[in-house]
């Protein structure tokens, strides 16, 4: 049961997740080559429990 009395809380577990998954899949479709071996290569650092650091620096347009 969720903590009624947290709204924030609340609010930041709210979402939906159908909607998350589309856009996730639509932004992974813009990625460059570059930005896209990246995520792969935290996505896998992620599932497998790796630990990696990251550092990613690059000129403008990165968000």
């Amino acid at each position: 049961m969720r903590d009624v009395g947290n709204r924030l809380i609340n609010e930041e577990l709210d979402y939906d997740k159908e909607k998350l998954k589309i856009l996730h899949n639509e932004s992974i479709a813009l990625l460059n080559c570059w930005q896209r071996s990246t995520y792969e290569a935290i996505i896998s650092s992620v599932d497998n429990e790796e630990g990696t650091l990251f550092f990613i620096h690059d000129h403008g347009g990165m968000g």
